[in-house]
């Protein structure tokens, strides 16, 4: 008998699973109060974009739940709504030209008790809750507006008051205590359910995570748009966390933070209770100016296997494809492919990392995460900043890693430190600098690895601690001076044979001390974001915020020379009317203040 596929196997049982319920889900807007079909007006709801509508729609809801099930219709119009909860055998469907919003008034949403990441609490409702349901959905071509201006307006109070509290200020013009009581809601949350399918709908202004099923299984999210302001906090795209069988398809999410995430729990001291999110399909997306278009962690504490991507476009975004943990999480990535991506202007194109400076000194954390059996494949990236990091430690490595068919621009090229089994073919790096900086490396093979533009006097690879590693079939470039460098006395079995070596090149060559200092781990991209910068820091470090162009460079050192901010908090580059506009967040006399600088190095103050 021929044995199908594991993951086309999953695929099919999540078809089955999930549309079987809901196979009559492209309604016609004209048929909205036939049988089985609940309106929302004939339940008191008003869509002049003022009237409350919490408990019309819930009535709406409740009354198609208790006669079995059906269709709840949201018609054309603007509904303002505080939470609303779903029921079981309910379909949600808005049709083209409705909204609903959430309120903008916060004491709408009420705290319920919910556990999203391992760790139960309260939270304010979402917009759109379910707990414990089966057969439910939401769906159509309307639009579920989460208001989030009103609770980044309430952050960004939050945050005020914790800073002039941290630096003895007064709190005159702002409330004494913060206006945020629990955690911001999300657009949607399902909670432990059952055969789940969004489909259709577009999702915008979220207060925080736009749409995140939790413990979920069996779930279809399809053809979803997901529309967050660039400066939003916290707005991830979509979020499925220690979910089973899950499709994701078809998708649109341009956010502030990242795109699609992968996770699976954070209370590391009872990862063994955590629900792992494995079986995952994600395919023909586009994601654009996120942190990252697909982002596996770092909440991981119940593992993540079984995932494809494939088939998709990240524009913009500070990583394509980010692996990433912390030690303590006892995690586990593995089974994870990526093929026929392309990427653009990303900061880092792909990335696996332990995030390890903070918690190196717990003595409570156990370092045994693990990556394994991750492939890469088909993947073109274009004006990257790094090709590629991959930043392990001693006691959490990377192990069984696949690099096939790959194309990278980039400003900085590969680096990887910490692995075993890492095997490159069909990988072209067109990037300054060596291509490619490997340590402390067990079992390794490279074929068929290029630079086409190699930098004089520079190595395409570096190797330094390479134990066993087959290095063959390669031909540099005309130009190269020397191919291979092999730093210090460390590397043990390193076999190089039927490479085709330019004249001139000299094949391999062993020093003392690398040739350049290009592998700077993660300062050079994520500094960018995640890292609190003093202006004297960033004059002292001239490579700290490269490759931003020199005229964008000079222009910050000349509003730094002026005194006229304080600290650099972060610099984003996104693009605008096919221009690069560095948006810069910093502070001046102790408040926030953001700047803008073309790439032509004018210079705007918002």
């Amino acid at each position: 008998m021929k044995k199908i596929p594991f993951i086309t196997a999953v695929l099919v049982l999540v078809l089955i699973n999930t549309q079987a319920f809901c196979a009559n889900t492209d309604h016609d807007p004209k048929e909205n109060d036939g049988p089985g079909v609940w309106n929302i007006s004939r339940f008191g709801a008003r869509n002049d974009g003022k009237t409350l509508n919490t408990q019309s729609i819930q009535n709406a809801i409740d009354a198609c739940a208790q006669a079995g099930g059906g269709v709840v219709f949201v018609p054309a119009g603007t509904f303002i709504s505080g939470p609303l909860f779903l029921r079981s055998n309910v379909e949600l469907y808005l049709t083209r030209g409705a909204v609903l919003k959430g309120s903008p008034n916060l004491n709408d949403y009420p705290p319920v008790d919910i556990d999203l990441q391992g760790f139960a609490g309260k939270r304010y409702a979402s917009l759109i809750t379910g707990i414990g349901l089966k057969n439910v959905s939401v769906t159509g071509d309307g639009i579920i507006d989460g208001n989030g201006d009103v609770w980044m307006k309430a952050v960004e109070v939050s945050r005020e008051i914790s800073a002039r509290k941290k630096n003895n200020q007064s709190l005159d013009g702002l409330p004494g205590v913060s206006p945020l009581k629990y955690g911001r809601p999300r657009i949607i949350n399902l909670f432990d359910c059952q055969n789940v399918l969004i489909r259709g709908v577009t999702l915008q202004n979220s207060p925080a995570w736009t749409l995140h099923p939790v413990m979920c299984d069996h779930v279809i999210i399809e053809r979803v748009t997901v529309l967050n302001p660039y400066e939003s906090y916290n707005s991830d795209g979509i979020n499925p966390t220690s979910c089973n069988d899950v499709l994701i398809t078809g998708c649109f999410v341009d956010t502030g933070d990242d795109g699609i995430t992968l996770k699976s729990g954070s209370d590391w001291k009872n990862s063994h209770l955590l629900k792992p999110c494995e079986n995952i399909v994600i395919s023909d997306c586009i994601v654009k100016h996120a942190h990252g278009g697909v982002v596996v962690g770092t909440e991981i504490a119940g593992h993540i296997r079984n995932v494809t991507i494939s088939n998709c476009v990240f524009d913009g975004t500070r990583s394509g494809i980010r692996l990433k943990t912390v030690p303590g999480m006892t995690s586990v990535i593995e089974n994870f492919r990526a093929s026929n991506i392309v990427m653009r202007r990303t900061e880092v194109a792909l990335g696996i990392r332990i995030i390890s400076e903070r918690w190196k000194q717990n003595p409570e954390f156990d370092y045994n995460a693990t990556f394994r059996n991750i492939h890469f494949s088909n993947i073109t990236a274009t004006r990257s900043r790094c090709a590629m990091m991959i930043d392990c430690i001693p006691e959490m490595q990377v192990e069984n890693l696949w690099l096939n068919d790959l194309f990278i621009e980039a400003d900085k090229g590969m680096d990887i430190q910490w692995g075993s089994q890492i095997y490159m073919s069909n990988v072209v790096v067109d990037a300054p600098g060596p291509a490619l900086v490997a340590k402390n490396i067990t079992d390794m093979e490279i074929r068929r690895f290029c630079d086409p533009n190699p930098t004089e006097h520079i190595p395409v690879i570096q190797l330094e601690n390479i134990t066993d590693a087959w290095i063959h079939s390669n031909k540099p470039a005309s130009g190269t001076d020397v191919f291979i460098e092999m730093v210090g006395h460390s590397n043990k079995s390193v076999v190089c044979s039927d490479n085709v070596i330019p004249a001139g090149t000299i094949e391999k060559v062993i020093t003392n001390q690398p040739a350049t200092n290009w592998s700077m781990g993660w300062i050079y991209p994520w500094t960018l974001t995640s890292v609190v910068t003093r202006k004297e820091a960033f004059k002292n470090t001239p490579n700290l915020y490269l490759p931003v162009p020199p005229i964008v460079r000079e222009t910050i050192d000349t509003v730094l020379d002026q005194d006229a901010i304080d600290e650099i908090t972060s610099i984003l580059r996104i693009e605008e009317n096919g221009m690069d506009i560095y948006k810069i967040d910093t502070r001046r006399n102790n408040k926030p203040c953001k700047l803008e600088i073309s790439e032509n190095g004018k210079f705007y103050e918002k």
